[in-house]
């Protein structure tokens, strides 16, 4: 007699969990970043993904709030495999580290940069230096550097 009280709470567990607001991903709505591009212009941050999306904002924060609103679908910066930054950009990296993993590579942008071929480049020729090793106290960052189409890849 006692089993049945068991299977009865069990089964009304089972059903309000059922009718709790859980809310979901569609999955094809995910978006997965590989190359990460930050710019600071005029006094506003900006972040460009190779997905085609982008943000603008007066902190790195604000920008990618603006990016992640903008998108059609959920952007996942966790799955960035690469970080272009700017020169000028620089001083936000430590403002990057709750954005980054530590195992994206990281390096200066010296000329302008098309995403997709980046994203190829990159992913041939793997900058040396981390984001665990700039949060590490490395400030050597490598310098990728564009002319007329062609990439190559400075220490």
């Amino acid at each position: 007699m006692k089993r049945w009280i068991w299977y009865l709470a069990g089964a009304l567990i089972i059903g309000a969990l059922g009718k709790m607001p859980f809310s979901g991903t569609d999955v094809a709505k995910l978006q997965p970043v590989e190359v990460i591009r930050v710019w600071w212009e005029r006094g506003q941050a900006g972040i460009e993904t190779d997905t085609g999306d982008s943000g603008k904002g007066v902190d790195i924060a604000a920008a990618i709030a603006d990016l992640k609103a903008s998108a059609a679908g959920e952007v996942f910066l966790e799955t960035a495999e690469h970080l272009i930054i700017t020169r000028e950009a620089l001083a936000l990296l430590p403002e990057l580290a709750e954005y980054m993993r530590p195992a994206c590579t990281i390096c200066v942008e010296d000329g302008e940069t098309d995403m997709k071929a980046a994203a190829a480049f990159l992913d041939t020729h793997q900058p040396e230096m981390q984001f665990r090793d700039f949060l590490a106290g490395s400030v050597k960052i490598p310098t990728l550097l564009t002319r007329e189409e062609r990439m190559h890849l400075v220490s």
